[in-house]
């Protein structure tokens, strides 16, 4: 007589076929007693993989929703940039107001970032993600009608607060939506969107204040906010939070929110001088609640986030990877406007537009990363030759003179971008495939955390170097000049050329040849000493990738078997 398989209290069935289509033929079909049942798929992935089985078109664009937001987030950070005549002008806003203006955003970024990654993964990632997208939309509508500096630098905060609670649970929900052979693509493409992002803020920030002021800069942002908010409730799966306690522990999140601010605040001083207590006293004392932070949570039974993450191989090089990407991105971002605006003479719009290769590539790279991910004899060679590409690319841009034009930073940037591009996009992949989908907000943030250190170390370390060798190399000419005109001089190249435009020739000439010399002078030593680190670190990469063994792309305890339940 065929004895029948009796299966109860079963999943819906396209996923119990999926779940027993991994085991041998002959394994597929037992004969068991009546009482014998499949054991059941935990709820949480069972959750997972019925939004990835149910329309993969609305996954997709779920996708652009978050693709969207990160365009908006990371074009705020530079956007910004451009408006500060006009703020300076319309607010009456001080050098000190308008610096607080731009550092006050990345500040609040850092704050909230791992408690944010935790609180998503209690309460959902796409509830989170909304309340996110609320908030900015709230922070631009007060920056819109701010009528003073502080008002002004309170919304930025509040926007910043905002885009650290968006951007980590947008990179969470990315492995609930994709299954694996997906997720690398729909991974790079959330990539492109933030690389994109950073380069269009100067060039749409721009033309928007010569039309219509720099207020206009936050109603779009509350436009693509809306539209991003309506996208995201209608396209993003909800999804399950994980089991488990609701509340946040206290004293991690004050310990780890007050080091990262601490250590961000001495950074955003350091711009100026290392040696001043302002610099060296906040970084000090973020280091050390850090370290409480790192101590209490590593004793704690209930953790904010997950630092065993940085013991696992791929994990850690990753984010120290990413890290050096943000580190070399936003220095040059910060180094190249100048060239391009003040000494080339471009506006502001012409000099976003001249930035805009390294997005482009970094687009076109993040799509090659996701295909050379599926190849499991390039995995390992993906960071060493991106950070081989742009150390090529970063020493192009070195080689610009005054005389050379655009062009060899033209070339220096489609390379440059197009490293940098790849390497983000697989190092993101890489180092959320160690994260349990249950611990992805918490991991995202980690890692975002990681990432935004790099990007305000990069600010920091090369813009100092950059006043560093400027100042040098305007020293001699300013000890002949009144004081008025000296200060101007040493203080930027910008405040230089502005101080020539009020004199007669020749001494405006010899101002201005001065000052052009001495920047691109600071300017080859910055870009050169990126050239080196990074391809310092492909060659560390190409030994790791050789002489290290390969490690699983997942810990195995995140990996929870599903068997068929043997019969008694």
């Amino acid at each position: 007589m065929l004895v029948m398989p009796a299966i109860v209290r079963t999943p819906p069935a396209p996923l119990i076929f999926a779940e027993i289509g991994r085991f041998p033929r002959r394994d597929r079909f037992i004969p068991v007693q009546p009482w014998a049942c499949v054991r059941e798929v935990p709820a949480a992935r069972h959750d997972r993989l019925s939004h990835m089985r149910e329309d993969h078109a609305s996954n997709w664009f779920g996708l652009a929703a978050l693709s969207l937001g990160m365009v908006l987030l990371f074009m705020n950070t530079t956007m910004i940039n451009v408006a500060l005549p006009a703020l300076s002008a319309g607010l009456g806003a001080s050098t000190g107001g308008l610096e607080w203006v731009v550092s006050s955003y990345n500040l609040a970024f850092l704050v909230v970032l791992l408690p944010g990654g935790a609180l998503g993964d209690r309460l959902g990632h796409r509830r989170l993600l909304v309340a996110g997208v609320v908030g900015f939309c709230a922070g631009a509508c007060l920056a819109a009608v701010s009528t003073s500096v502080g008002v002004l630098i309170a919304a930025r905060v509040v926007m910043g607060l905002a885009a650290s609670v968006f951007t980590p649970m947008s990179l969470a929900l990315i492995p609930q939506m994709f299954d694996d052979a997906r997720k690398a693509l729909a991974t790079a493409t959330w990539t492109a969107a933030g690389a994109v992002g950073a380069p269009l803020g100067p060039l749409i920030g721009g033309s928007m204040i010569d039309r219509w002021g720099w207020r206009a800069m936050f109603w779009l942002d509350i436009a693509v906010a809306v539209v991003v908010l309506a996208m995201c409730l209608r396209l993003v799966p909800v999804g399950r939070p994980a089991a488990g306690r609701r509340s946040l522990p206290v004293v991690q999140v004050v310990a780890a929110a007050l080091g990262l601010a601490l250590i961000t605040w001495g950074l955003i001083n350091a711009e100026h001088t290392w040696s001043a207590p302002a610099t060296w006293s906040p970084i000090a004392a973020g280091a050390l609640a850090l370290a409480v932070f790192v101590v209490v949570e590593l004793r704690a039974r209930d953790r904010l986030t997950d630092l065993g993450l940085l013991a696992h191989y791929r994990f850690r090089v990753s984010s120290l990877v990413l890290m050096g990407i943000n580190f070399v991105l936003f220095g040059l971002l910060f180094v190249t406007p100048d060239y391009l605006q003040t000494i080339l003479g471009h506006d502001a719009a012409a000099g976003g537009l001249m930035l805009m290769p390294v997005a482009l590539t970094a687009v076109v790279g993040a799509v090659i990363s996701s295909g050379l991910s599926r190849v499991r004899a390039a995995r390992e060679l993906i960071l060493p030759a991106a950070m081989a590409l742009a150390a090529v690319g970063l020493w192009l841009c070195s080689t610009t003179s005054a005389t050379s034009g655009y062009q060899p930073m033209f070339w220096g940037l489609l390379v440059a971008g197009l490293g940098l591009g790849i390497g983000q996009a697989h190092g993101i992949q890489a180092a959320m495939s160690a994260v349990p989908s249950e611990r992805g907000g918490a991991g995202a943030a980690l890692l975002n955390a990681i990432r935004q250190l790099g990007a305000v170390l990069g600010i920091a370390l090369l813009g100092s170097l950059t006043g560093n060798r400027y100042g040098q190399g305007v020293a001699e000419l300013a000890a002949t000049l009144p004081d008025p005109a000296a200060s101007a001089v040493s203080g930027s190249v910008t405040t230089a050329f502005a101080a020539a435009a009020r004199m007669s020739d020749p001494a405006a000439s010899t101002l201005r040849a001065a000052a052009c010399g001495a920047y691109i002078h600071a300017m080859h030593v910055v870009l050169a000493a990126c050239a080196v680190v990074t391809g310092m670190a492909a060659v560390v990469l190409l030994a790791l990738a050789v002489v290290h063994p390969r490690r699983r792309t997942a810990p195995a305890a995140a990996r929870p078997a599903h068997r068929i339940a043997p019969p008694p």
